[in-house]
């Protein structure tokens, strides 16, 4: 079996807060919106909690061991006491340490206050979604390491990194929905489902799934992320900032 060497996933730019680190709450958007859900199989692909930004504002942090702080630990745990009650709770995750450890907290969180039963499925490599979707892993760790994390991203929304490199966003896109669907489809309701990685694969959902060019002055905050619904009716929904998109399951 070949080894799995991560690199940068994104992580990168967060806008200057109004309040010290320390004190930001995240995720409260992502319950509200959780819990807004008429259906009884909910699916979210959520960013990770609050990381050790190492350099701050680099695009492409290279220190993929980064962790959470102690404050990205307690909104873990925070956001999985906020999630709706009454759920059969299962949890999967990208192979990085922040996301571990974020999904560690809200399992932890969740069986303080609800009854339902929490599973952990572990690590889920194609939320590494940059090693996952690459035709030549060494080829596009190459590329984005000279163009950096930022514009590599914007090169593979846009098509236009060198051929052969990295799968199409929209085979991104079938791959994560059809995966979705047959997870929220084959397990019992009532069920949350949680996918917990990194802002680069939710960027690529974002354009792929709602269309239009995302917005880089506005970047994912921590414990954000798609809520998906899937109906009696057997109807798949995507929704984000506002917006819904109905997808094919």
């Amino acid at each position: 079996m070949d080894t799995i060497h991560i690199h940068a996933l994104s992580d990168v730019w967060e806008l200057e807060p109004e309040k010290p680190a320390e004190e930001i709450p995240y995720g409260d958007r992502l319950i509200d919106v959780i819990k807004s859900m008429e259906c009884d199989r909910i699916g979210v692909i959520l960013r990770h909690s609050v990381r050790d930004q190492g350099r701050r504002g680099e695009v492409a942090n290279p220190n993929m061991v980064a962790g959470l702080t102690p404050h990205g630990h307690n909104e873990s745990k925070r956001f999985g006491r906020s999630l709706p009650r009454g759920f059969n709770l299962v949890v999967g995750y990208s192979p990085v340490p922040r996301c571990v450890e974020t999904a560690t907290g809200i399992m932890s969180g969740y069986s303080h206050v609800n009854s339902g039963s929490i599973s952990d499925i572990g690590i889920d490599d194609s939320l590494a979604v940059t090693h996952f979707f690459a035709k030549d892993r060494n080829a596009m760790e190459s590329h984005r390491e000279k163009v950096g994390g930022l514009p590599f991203l914007r090169e593979w929304l846009d098509g236009s990194l060198p051929v052969g490199m990295m799968k199409s966003p929209s085979e991104v896109k079938r791959f994560v929905v059809s995966s979705v669907s047959k997870d929220l489809k084959a397990r019992q309701p009532p069920l949350l489902r949680l996918w917990v990685g990194h802002d680069y694969g939710l960027i690529v959902l974002i354009e792929t799934i709602f269309g239009g060019r995302f917005k880089e002055i506005k970047w994912i905050p921590y414990l954000d992320g798609i809520v998906f619904c899937l109906s009696r009716e057997g109807l798949l929904t995507a929704a984000w900032d506002g917006e819904i998109a109905r997808l094919s399951a």
